[in-house]
């Protein structure tokens, strides 16, 4: 359950957590406060990414104000009221102006942005526990961003990471390390993904 706790409002956040800060990443489950703090982030100059589960209030007024929307199925159908990946994203990009991106869990990750439309496939693994995929596929999505990797790029990571953590039981035990992820590339990817030389910190 969610508890008992009021969700945040307006001017109750402590905004000063992003001076300094590189990325932001917000969901739907505080939006009045997400709208606040991406508007900061904006200000600052700090990309803003959007974990877009479902369509909760607020949230037509916090997609525009993100740069990368990465949405859910769910959202996707919601939002942009397809249910093919790609066509979704496409929706959301086209609606809002901002890179977007429909997760389809097995099936892989559907971008679009200004440089066109892309899709990358999942990796077929061994899940153990899918629990927390999502959250780590934001995460790593977040750090491809700040390696400043291209989109195709970003996703091919993302996929990767998100895949480990379902071999592995446990939301924040699965999460693998960078070079735990990017040696998974190298050994699984058909593709050149490009991540091979980007180690080190984030």
């Amino acid at each position: 359950t969610r508890g008992t706790v009021t969700k945040l409002r307006r001017g109750e956040a402590d905004l000063s957590v992003l001076d300094g800060c590189r990325c932001l990443v917000l969901d739907d489950l505080e939006t009045e406060a997400g709208i606040e703090a991406a508007s900061r982030a904006r200000s600052l100059g700090v990309p803003v990414v959007l974990d877009a589960g479902s369509l909760r209030e607020g949230m037509e007024e916090l997609v525009p104000m993100c740069d990368y929307v990465v949405a859910s199925s769910q959202f996707g159908r919601e939002y942009a009221g397809s249910d093919d990946p790609l066509s979704a994203a496409r929706l959301i990009h086209e609606r809002t102006g901002r890179v977007s991106v429909v997760t389809a869990g097995e099936r892989g990750s559907f971008c679009a942005g200004p440089r066109g439309n892309f899709s990358r496939d999942g990796f077929r693994v061994r899940t153990v526990d899918t629990t927390g995929a999502g959250d780590v596929f934001h995460g790593a999505f977040a750090v491809g961003i700040l390696k400043g990797w291209d989109l195709p790029m970003v996703l091919e990571f993302s996929n990767a990471v998100a895949a480990m953590k379902c071999t592995r039981l446990g939301g924040r035990p699965g999460i693998p390390t960078l070079d735990e992820a990017l040696e998974f590339l190298r050994l699984h990817s058909g593709r050149d993904s490009g991540c091979g030389e980007a180690r080190g910190e984030v």
